[in-house]
Formats: C-alpha cells, sequence, structure tokens
C-alpha cells in the first residue's frame, strides 16, 4: 500500500468516518498541484458555497494517535476522551457530574497526541450538548489555533509505523555472526575502497573521449588507461579479494552461509557492476563458467557500462584463479604444438579431443599461430553447448580462409556429459586418439564420474597417446567472491585426488601431474602403455 493510500484508508485499512455528511478535505499528504490558473477565473464548485468552517478532526479520523486531553476547571484537572478537534477547537466526553458552565473560562487545557503536546494553554467552553447519552463539551482555544496540518503528518507518519520500524526490526538478521571480525572489517573495507573508487571514476570519465573508454579498438591512449586501471585499482582489487578470502578460510561452513549474507549486504551491488561478476550470477546458459564467461577470461578484459565496471571486471579476471585459467590454456598450446612437431611426418593425422572445449581457445591459438600450414591434424571439439560450438565454428571458418587449415580436420560434436559418460564409442567405433583432455569439466563432476569418465578416456587413446585431465585445487584464493556473490561451487581437489581417480580408473596406465605457475589448477597426465 503506498504512504497516500495510508492517509486515506487510516492504518486499518477503513474509510474514516466523519459526522458530517461533507467528505473531509484531504491530508496533507494527498494534496496534489493544480494545473495553473488565471487568478481571477477560479470559482468553488456550487456544491461547496456554504458558510466557511474549519475542518473538524473526529478520534476515529486520527486513528493510530493516542490522544490525551486534560481539563483544569475549579482547581481540578480531570483527563476527557478527544471526540473531535480542529484549528480552533475541541471537543470532549464530559463527566455528567463535573459543572462547567457555557462561557466558562477553562485554567489550563492540554492536548497530547502520541506523547506530543500540540495545545497547552487557557480555553473557553463554548457549547455543551447531549449526544447518545453522553454529555459532550466544547472548548475554543484562546492561545492561537492548534497546527492541524502538523496533528495530520504526524497521524500519517504514525500510520507507517510498522513499516519504518516494526517491518526493519523484525526483519530476519541472517547477517549477524558472533565473531569473525577479520572477516567483517576487511569486508568493509573493501566497500569503502569501492565507493570510493565510483567517485574517482565518475570524475575520470567525464573527461574521457568516449572511444577511448568504450570503443573496442586498439589505440594507444586506450592500451594506457586499461594498463592505468590495472595498476591502481586492480592490484588493491586482487589484494583485497585474496585477504578477505584467506579471513574465511577455518570458518565452519554453517557461518560461511551467514557470512554469504552479511558479504552481500556489503559490497554485491558494486561488484554485480562488471559484466564477468553479473554473467557468472545470472548463469544464461544455465550453468557457470560458460563460453563467453571463458572468453572473458581470455581476451574479453575491459568489459561494463561503466569505468568502475570495467575496473571490477578487469580485477576479477586479473585474480589469480583467472591467471590459472589462462596458464592452463597456454599449458595446452604448448603441448598440442609438442605433439604436432613430434608426430611422425607421413604417418596418419594426428588425432585430438577437447572435451568440453568452451570458445576452444587453446585450439583457436594453436591453429593460428602455427608456422606456415598446419600438418594434418583431425580435431574433435565436443560440448554440449550449441551457442560454444557456434562460436568455435564461425572462428574457425575465418582462420580457414587464410589456407592455414587445409590438412586439418574439424568435427563438431554436441551431446550431454551423460552420454559421454555412459558411452565409452561416443567419438567414433574404433577411432583412437593421440590426445584427449578436459580442462575444467572435471570441477563439476563427482568422484564417480570422474573415474569413469578417465577410464573412457583411457581406452580412446592410442598407443602411446595420452589424456589431461584439470581440476581446480582448494587453494584457490577466489572462492569468497566465487561462492558468496556468484553462486559459483566448484568440486575442489588435491593433487593425491587426481592421482588416486587415475589409477583407479586406468591401473595399467602411466599416471603423473603437469602443474601451470600458479599451481592452483594442476592436471593429471594419463599416458596409455
Amino acid at each position: 500500500m503506498s504512504y497516500d493510500e495510508t492517509s486515506r484508508l487510516g492504518i486499518h485499512g477503513e474509510p474514516p468516518i466523519h459526522e458530517s455528511a461533507t467528505p473531509p478535505p484531504k491530508s496533507i499528504t494527498e494534496r496534489q498541484p493544480s494545473p495553473l490558473q488565471n487568478y481571477e477565473e477560479i470559482e468553488a464548485p456550487a456544491a461547496n458555497r456554504r458558510h466557511f468552517r474549519l475542518q473538524r478532526y473526529t478520534a476515529a479520523e486520527l486513528d493510530g494517535l493516542e490522544a490525551l486531553v486534560s481539563l483544569e476547571l475549579h482547581g481540578q484537572r480531570h483527563l476527557c476522551p478527544l471526540v473531535d478537534v480542529s484549528a480552533n477547537g475541541v471537543a470532549v466526553l464530559l463527566p455528567s457530574s463535573l459543572p462547567a458552565a457555557t462561557g466558562e473560562l477553562v485554567d489550563r487545557l492540554t492536548i497530547r497526541l502520541d506523547g506530543f503536546i500540540a495545545y497547552d494553554g487557557p480555553a473557553r467552553i463554548g457549547s455543551q450538548r447531549e449526544s447518545n447519552g453522553q454529555r459532550i463539551l466544547g472548548a475554543s482555544f484562546l492561545e492561537g489555533p492548534l497546527n492541524i496540518d502538523d496533528v495530520l503528518r504526524l497521524r500519517d507518519t504514525r500510520a507507517l509505523r510498522s513499516r519504518l520500524i516494526h517491518g526493519i526490526s523484525r526483519q530476519p538478521r541472517s547477517w549477524e555472526v558472533p565473531g569473525n571480525d577479520q572477516f567483517k572489517s576487511r569486508v568493509a573495507e573493501f566497500r569503502i575502497f569501492l565507493e570510493t573508487a565510483r567517485k574517482h571514476f565518475q570524475r575520470a570519465e567525464q573527461q574521457i573521449p568516449w572511444d577511448i573508454l568504450h570503443g573496442e579498438s586498439f589505440t594507444m591512449a586506450r592500451a594506457a588507461l586499461i594498463e592505468e586501471v590495472a595498476e591502481g585499482f586492480g592490484k588493491r582489487f586482487v589484494e583485497f579479494t585474496e585477504q578477505i578470502d584467506a579471513s574465511l578460510r577455518g570458518v565452519p561452513r554453517p557461518e560461511w552461509r551467514k557470512l554469504k549474507v552479511w558479504s552481500r549486504q556489503q559490497v554485491h551491488e558494486l561488484l554485480m557492476t562488471a559484466p564477468f561478476m553479473h554473467r557468472c550470477l545470472t548463469k544464461p546458459l544455465g550453468y557457470p563458467g560458460d563460453f563467453e564467461v571463458m572468453r572473458f577470461l581470455y581476451e574479453r578484459h575491459f568489459e561494463g557500462a561503466t569505468l568502475l565496471g570495467k575496473a571490477i571486471h578487469l580485477g576479477a579476471v586479473r585474480t589469480q584463479g583467472g591467471q590459472a585459467v589462462r596458464n592452463r590454456k597456454d599449458m595446452l598450446k604448448r603441448l598440442l604444438t609438442q605433439a604436432v612437431a613430434e608426430h611422425p611426418a607421413g604417418s596418419a593425422p594426428l588425432r585430438i579431443v577437447s572435451v568440453a572445449a568452451g570458445p576452444a581457445q587453446e585450439i583457436f591459438e594453436f591453429l593460428r599461430d602455427a608456422p606456415g600450414d598446419v600438418p594434418p591434424v583431425e580435431i574433435v571439439l565436443f560440448d554440449q553447448d550449441p551457442g560454444a560450438l557456434t562460436f568455435i565454428q564461425r572462428r574457425l571458418d575465418r582462420l580457414a580462409q587464410t589456407g592455414k587449415l587445409r590438412h586439418v580436420r574439424r568435427i563438431l560434436l554436441q551431446d550431454s556429459i551423460r552420454r559421454l559418460r555412459d558411452d565409452p564409442r561416443i567419438f567414433g567405433e574404433g577411432m583412437r586418439f593421440d590426445l584427449i583432455f578436459s580442462a575444467g569439466l572435471f570441477d563439476y563432476l563427482t568422484p564417480r564420474t570422474a573415474v569413469k569418465l578417465i577410464h573412457n578416456f583411457h581406452d580412446n587413446l592410442a598407443e602411446g597417446g595420452r589424456a589431461l585431465i584439470g581440476n581446480m585445487t582448494p587453494i584457490n584464493p577466489c572462492r569468497w567472491f566465487l561462492e558468496h556473490h556468484l553462486n559459483w561451487y566448484l568440486k575442489y581437489r588435491d593433487p593425491t585426488d587426481l592421482l588416486e581417480f587415475g589409477i583407479q580408473a586406468a591401473p595399467t596406465a602411466k599416471i603423473d601431474l603437469l602443474t601451470e605457475p600458479t599451481g592452483i589448477n594442476p592436471f593429471l597426465q594419463v599416458k596409455r602403455a
């Protein structure tokens, strides 16, 4: 219900009761400005052409206000129930035994409304009458009029009491967690940092040309702007997120949930100005880490509608977790290049499978950066998302126009992870591959499914072929904002867990680990004897 509706209906939602058939004027909160008119042309409606009388408000119309009226008569003070009140007088119920004469002076008349004194001074009895067996006394104020507008404002404000006070105080305090002061203080400091940055960035936006701020073409000025944001804001952003993440380690998981609510109250709105953060949270394709998110991590580092959004986006993709993703891409690209170089010339084409390929950045860069024509290669790109495969196909089609991919055969395969798990021949009956890799899929798989897939990969390898399986470790320092603000939960595993998976899945294979520089995203390597 709106503020105006509350004023019209009263606190209980019932139409106010008036003794007079004439509708009362609207309260102060309801009065709306009328179109400007020529003063000489303003005319009162015919129905209102009568002797003017100040509007009286009954006790019912002041519903929600505790009204206390006291009279001093003949040296004694009496509390009397309020009947109605106007700017120049009041009517009260008077005990029948109390002597009072019309015209008599009331030494002191006090009106209290919810503890506030609305009038306190002498009055004069102007009328007395009987109504339903009760004696009603009317008195006029002798020390100026009562501020009736203020009375109505008080009534309207009190009508909102349940929303302004009780509604807030009764809210569940799901963010209240005793202790955890280090985490709370660091998140609060982070909020101050982001709010301060927003003010500076808003001023800067007024001076930066649009094409430098929002253009996509490379210019020295734009490159310099990105570098300055990365150095000034980006490094501090990463430091804050890592410090907050560190303060969360060791906190019992049930308290994580409450601290998540607290954290969201502090910085969530600011973080969501970054496209990376917003897409990861909203998951438009139904799952986190989709191919567009991966493109943010690989290439699109300065995205956003505002400079603050761009800066947060840049800081997020340049955290250690984001760097680990780029490191694993570079490692796979080197291994692909190495596999091509070591493959015997004149033999069957080198066969490669990328599972949960996403944007296939490592494949694209491997083909793009190969010197001269790419030797004979067959590449299977498997993903359950048709959007990702469409993006890959368009990208490789453009690359093929250069003539470099004349000896490259591409197979784009869309299917479910369940089918991948249950059908060991999903890539083709009798097909054997030299390299099968999956960079990010195993971050979401149960141990049982992980072992089953590794077993299937091993069965699909040619002699001497190898499978590479990546999985994030628990040391990832981005877990705080991934889980608290993006609802992005990974199945983190220690390197020993990966080795155990490999031993269970392929006991005859050669098992070892490969690591990227951060150590956050190691790979299990399974070589077929």
